[in-house]
C-alpha cells in the first residue's frame, strides 16, 4: 500500500484567526489529494517576552524527513522579533524538506505574498475623499515585520499625496493586542480631554475592537464622531456593533495555494519563487460617517455596509455560547496539583478528558525525565527515550489500556509509534508539554470543531498534571528514603509516646531533611506552629487524664488533615509543628477550616464535656532571611502564632 504524503504547517498561535484561516485553506487542499496534515504550534520562535512561552518551540523538533514530506511556514508572526535574514538562517535546518512560505518574500524559499497595497490605499483615500477625514491616528505595531512596515508606509504615502502633514497624525506602536490598543486610546483621551481624531486606522482587527470598545464605553459615537477601521477581516468584524470595516487578505486562499505549491515541490516540479494574492477592503458601518449612497466601490473595495440578517446573528450567538462552554470546561479540568498524583491514575483519566470534548483522536507522550531549558532556545534536542502513555482513535476503534505498560520509543525516529492514531487531511495538532523551565513531553490531537483556544488550555492542564506526576514520583522516592531513616530514628526515641507523632528531636532531623529536599528541587512550602487552645483549663477542671485524651484527639485530627509527605510532630505539652513541602497558603486556609470542623465533630461524636481546638501560625519557605533552615523557621512560625491567638481572643471578647 502506497504511503500517504505528509505535509506540516508551522504556525505561531493556534488561537489566532489568522492561523485558523490558513489551516482551513491548507486542509481543504489536503482533502483533494488525500494528504495527511500535521500542525505544529510553536509560538514566537525568537520569543522576547518574560513568560515561558518560548518552550512551545520544542514542537518544531518534529519537522524532519522522518515525519514529513514537505512544510508550509506561516512566518508572518515571526518577524516581530526576527529579521528576514535571521529567519532564513533559522529555516536552514529544514532545507532538506520542500518548503513554502506564507508571508512576505523570503530568499531561496517559494513564498506566497498578499498584495494589500491597492486595497489599503483605496481605503485611506475613501476616508479622505468620501468621509472628509483629515485628523488621523494609526494604531500600529513596533515590529520588524515587512507587512507592518509596508502598511505603515502605504498609510503615510497616501496622506502625503493629499498634503496631510504627518505631524498631525497620532502614531501608536503597540503589540497587535486588544488590551494595549484600548489602553493607548484611553491614555491619549485622558491627556487630550477628548478624542480629537476623525479616524483611527488599526493594523489588525483586535486593536480596532479595543478602540471601538473604548469609544462605546465613553459615549463616543463610532462612526459619527470617530471612524475606526481594522485589518484581517476576522469573523467577528461582521458581527461587531457597529460592524467593522477591514482588509480581507484571502487567508484561506493563501493556505490552499501554499498546499498546491508544496505538493508540486514534493512531486519534483518547480513553482514560482513568488506568488501573489490580492487583498480587498470590506466597507462596513464603522467608516460611514457620511452617506456613501453616491459611491461606487472600486475593484479593491467591497461595499458591505448592511448588517447581517437575524438568522446569521442567531448562528453566531449560538456558536459563542458553545465556545464559552468549551472554554469554561477546559479551564475546569485543571487538577489540584497539591494532591498526590501517580502515573497510573494520571494515565487512566487522560483519554476521558479528550473524549469529553468530543475529540476523536489524541496521544500523550512523556519524556523519560523532565528536560530543563533555563534559557530561551530556537532548537530543541529531543531525548532518546520517550513513553507513549495514553492514546486513542475512535475511527480506528483503538484505545490504550492504563493497565498496560507505556510504549517506549525514540522520538527522534518518529513522532508517534505506528497504529495508535490515523493521519488525516483535517490536521493533527502537535503541542509541546512544559511547565515553566521543564520540557515534559508533547500531545498530538486530531483537529475538530473546538474553539481554537481549547487545545492550548488542554495542553496546559495536562502539562500541570504531568509536572505533578514527575515531582510526586521524585518526592515519593526521596520520601521512602526519609521514611526508612525514620524507622531507625524511631529506635532511638524520636517518637512522642503519647501521640505516636514525631517528637521535637525527630522533627528537627526529619523536618530539616525534608527542607533540604525541597531546596534541591527549588520547591516552596510552609512550616506551621500549632498550640492547643485551653489545655490548662481542661487539666485543671477534668484532670490530666482528660488532658491527655484531648492531646491524643488533637493529634489525630491534625494527622487526618495533613498529607502523608508532611512531617508532623508534638514538640511540647500542647504544642505541635508541621513541615509541609509544596503546600501553599490557599490550601493551608482550607486545611485550617477542615480542622476546626473536625474539632466540633469530635466533641459531638464522643459526647465530651470539653471541646478541643487549636491555633496555627505559619511561615513560608524559602524565607528571605533564613532560607530552608528548620530552627529559625519554627521560631518565625511561633511568632506568627502569637498574632493568630490574639486575633481569636479579640473575636471571643466581642
Amino acid at each position: 500500500m502506497e504511503s500517504k504524503i505528509r505535509i506540516g504547517l508551522l504556525v505561531d498561535y493556534l488561537e489566532s484567526e489568522y492561523s485558523d484561516s490558513l489551516i482551513k485553506g491548507l486542509s481543504t487542499f489536503c482533502k483533494t489529494k488525500g494528504i495527511s496534515l500535521y500542525i505544529f504550534f510553536v509560538g514566537e520562535i525568537k520569543n522576547v517576552d518574560t513568560t515561558f512561552n518560548y518552550q512551545y518551540v520544542a514542537a518544531a523538533s518534529f519537522i524532519t524527513q522522518n515525519n514529513l514530506d514537505g512544510v508550509v511556514i506561516a512566518s508572518g508572526g515571526q518577524f516581530h522579533s526576527f529579521t528576514k535574514e535571521e529567519f532564513v538562517s533559522y529555516l536552514k535546518k529544514y532545507f532538506s524538506l520542500p518548503l513554502v512560505n506564507i508571508s512576505s518574500q523570503l530568499p531561496q524559499i517559494p513564498s506566497l505574498v498578499v498584495d494589500c497595497k491597492d486595497a489599503f490605499s483605496e481605503l485611506i483615500k475613501f476616508l479622505i475623499e468620501k468621509q472628509h477625514c483629515r485628523r488621523f491616528g494609526l494604531m500600529g505595531v513596533k515590529s520588524n515585520s515587512a507587512e507592518v512596515i509596508e502598511r505603515t508606509n502605504i498609510f503615510k504615502e497616501v496622506l502625503q499625496s493629499y498634503n496631510i502633514p504627518l505631524s498631525s497624525v497620532v502614531f501608536w506602536e503597540e503589540d497587535f493586542s486588544y488590551t494595549k490598543a484600548y489602553l493607548a486610546v484611553e491614555k491619549y483621551y485622558q491627556k487630550q480631554k477628548s478624542l480629537d481624531l476623525d479616524a483611527i486606522v488599526c493594523l489588525n482587527d483586535d486593536m480596532a475592537f479595543g478602540c471601538m470598545d473604548f469609544c462605546n464605553q465613553n459615549n463616543i459615537s463610532v462612526p459619527k464622531e470617530v471612524i475606526v477601521t481594522g485589518f484581517d477581516d476576522s469573523e467577528r468584524a461582521a458581527f461587531f456593533s457597529p460592524t467593522l470595516t477591514s482588509v480581507n487578505q484571502s487567508l484561506q486562499l493563501q493556505g490552499y495555494k501554499a498546499g498546491e505549491s508544496v505538493f508540486s515541490l514534493i512531486q519534483g516540479f518547480d513553482v514560482p519563487i513568488v506568488q501573489e494574492v490580492k487583498a480587498n477592503t470590506v466597507l462596513r458601518q464603522s467608516c460611514e460617517k457620511y452617506s456613501v449612497s453616491d459611491f461606487y466601490p472600486s475593484d479593491n473595495l467591497t461595499n458591505e455596509v448592511n448588517v447581517s440578517n437575524d438568522s446569521s446573528y442567531k448562528e453566531i450567538i449560538a456558536e459563542w455560547f458553545l465556545r464559552r462552554s468549551q472554554l469554561y470546561y477546559a479551564a475546569s479540568i485543571y487538577a489540584d496539583i497539591q494532591n498526590d498524583m501517580q502515573l497510573d491514575s494520571f494515565r487512566g483519566g487522560l483519554n476521558n478528558v479528550f473524549l469529553s470534548f468530543g475529540i476523536k483522536a489524541a496521544a500523550v507522550v512523556m519524556y523519560e525525565a523532565p528536560i530543563k531549558e533555563k534559557e530561551r532556545f530556537e532548537y530543541f534536542s529531543l531525548p532518546q527515550n520517550a513513553y507513549l502513555i495514553s492514546y486513542f482513535d475512535t475511527e480506528m476503534n483503538v484505545f490504550s489500556d492504563s493497565q498496560e505498560r507505556p510504549i517506549e520509543f525514540n522520538p527522534n525516529e518518529y513522532l508517534l509509534p505506528p497504529n495508535c492514531i490515523s493521519e488525516t487531511p483535517d490536521g493533527l495538532i502537535v503541542i509541546a508539554l512544559f511547565h515553566r523551565q521543564l520540557q515534559l513531553g508533547y500531545i498530538v490531537v486530531r483537529r475538530g470543531n473546538l474553539d481554537r483556544a481549547v487545545y492550548g488550555l488542554i495542553a496546559k492542564s495536562i502539562s500541570a498534571q504531568l509536572d505533578s506526576v514527575f515531582a510526586f514520583s521524585k518526592i515519593r522516592r526521596e520520601q521512602e528514603q526519609i521514611n526508612n531513616r525514620a524507622v531507625q530514628l524511631d529506635l532511638i526515641a524520636h517518637t512522642d509516646e503519647l501521640t505516636g507523632l514525631k517528637n521535637r528531636r525527630g522533627l528537627i532531623e526529619l523536618g530539616q531533611a525534608s527542607l533540604n529536599l525541597s531546596e534541591s528541587m527549588q520547591m516552596s512550602g510552609l512550616v506551621i506552629y500549632a498550640d492547643m487552645d485551653g489545655l490548662k483549663r481542661i487539666n485543671d477542671r477534668y484532670g490530666h487524664e482528660a488532658g491527655d485524651t484531648a492531646i491524643i484527639a488533637q493529634s489525630k485530627i491534625l494527622k487526618n488533615n495533613f498529607r502523608s509527605m508532611d512531617i508532623l510532630a508534638r514538640i511540647a505539652g500542647d504544642e505541635f509543628a508541621i513541615v509541609c513541602p509544596g503546600l501553599n497558603i490557599n490550601t493551608f486556609e482550607s486545611i485550617k477550616k477542615s480542622i476546626d470542623e473536625d474539632c466540633i465533630k469530635w466533641k459531638e461524636k464522643n459526647n465530651s464535656p470539653f471541646a478541643v481546638s487549636i491555633s496555627l501560625g505559619y511561615v513560608e519557605y524559602p524565607h528571605k532571611n533564613v532560607g530552608y533552615s528548620i530552627t529559625p523557621l519554627l521560631a518565625e512560625a511561633d511568632s506568627n502564632l502569637y498574632f493568630e491567638k490574639r486575633r481569636k481572643k479579640e473575636l471571643q471578647n466581642k
